[in-house]
C-alpha cells in the first residue's frame, strides 16, 4: 500500500519499482549474517526499509512521528508478513516526555518535519499534529543493538536531533548507518550546516562515505557537500569487513 499524496508513493503505485534501493544494495554487500534486524528511523510507509525485510526475512524495527502514516505502515508490513515493531514517535535529541508539532505536507508527506521552515509549501488546509517524541538511546531499550544490521535514517532535516540523543547508541552500534545528507536543504530552510553531525559521528568512531547510484558504489565523502545518501561505518567491525571492496574501489579512484 503507498501514500499517493506522497509523490514517492505516487512514482511506485505507477512504476511497480521501489524508490529507495540503497538499503537493497547495502543488504547484498553485507551477505548472510546473524544480525537479522534493519532499524528505520523516518520509516514513512516503509518503501525503503520493507521490500528488504520481506525478501530476507528480517525483522523490521521501525520509528514513524505521523499517526496517519504509522497506520498505513503498519498496514504494508502485514501485507508483506513482515515481522515488525512500529513506534508512532518522533526522534528527538531529549527526554522530555513532552509530545512536538509534526507538519505534514499534503503534497509531499515524505518530506513531513518537525520543522515547519523544512516545508515551505505548507499550506493552511495542510496538518499538524501533536506526536510524542523520544530520544534514540531512550528509544533504544525496546531493541537489541548488537542485532541489528542495517541503520536507516530519513528524518527531514533532523538528523542532528537524532544523533545528539543518540550518543549512547551510536557507541554501542556497528551497524552501518545510511542517512540523507541535504546540507542544501538545511542550510536555506533551517539556516545551519551539518558539521555537528559529522563531528558526532567522528566522535563515536564512524567514517563517512558518500552512496552513488547507478551503479551503486561508494565515492568519498565532503562535508561542504550535499548527497541523497552517506553511509556511516565503523573501522574493525564486521560490516567493514564485508564492505571492503567497495571501500578498497573508492580509495583506488
Amino acid at each position: 500500500m503507498v501514500d499517493v499524496n506522497d509523490h514517492i508513493g505516487y512514482r511506485m503505485a505507477i512504476t511497480n519499482v521501489p524508490f529507495e534501493r540503497s538499503l537493497e544494495f547495502l543488504n547484498d554487500a553485507l551477505g548472510e549474517s546473524e544480525k537479522k534486524t534493519i532499524l528505520d528511523i523516518g520509516a514513512h510507509i516503509g518503501s525503503a526499509s520493507i521490500p528488504v525485510c520481506a525478501t530476507n526475512h528480517l525483522k523490521l524495527i521501525a520509528f514513524e512521528a505521523s499517526k496517519k502514516t504509522a497506520e498505513l505502515l503498519q498496514r504494508n508490513v502485514s501485507r508483506n508478513s513482515v515481522e515488525a515493531q512500529i513506534f508512532q514517535v518522533a526522534v528527538v535529541d531529549e527526554d522530555h516526555g513532552e509530545n512536538i508539532t509534526f507538519k505534514a505536507n499534503l503534497g509531499n508527506e515524505g518530506a513531513n518535519s518537525i520543522y515547519s521552515a523544512w516545508n515551505p509549501g505548507i499550506r493552511e488546509n495542510d496538518l499538524f499534529e501533536s506526536v510524542p517524541s523520544m530520544s534514540l538511546d531512550g528509544l533504544s531499550r525496546f531493541f537489541s543493538t548488537p542485532e541489528i544490521k542495517l541503520v536507516k535514517i530519513d528524518v527531514e532535516g533532523a538528523e542532528e536531533l537524532v544523533f545528539k540523543g543518540g550518543r549512547n547508541f551510536l557507541g554501542e552500534n556497528d551497524a552501518p548507518i545510511v542517512f540523507e545528507y541535504r546540507l542544501d536543504g538545511v542550510s536555506r530552510y533551517l539556516g545551519y550546516n551539518l558539521d555537528n553531525v559529522v563531528s558526532l559521528l567522528s566522535e563515536a568512531g564512524y567514517r563517512l562515505f558518500a552512496l552513488q547510484k547507478a551503479p551503486f558504489r561508494f565515492s568519498s565523502f565532503v562535508p561542504h557537500m550535499s548527497y541523497e545518501n552517506v553511509v556511516a561505518l565503523k573501522p574493525d567491525t564486521e560490516a567493514w569487513a564485508r564492505l571492503l571492496p567497495l571501500i578498497a574501489e573508492e580509495s583506488s579512484h
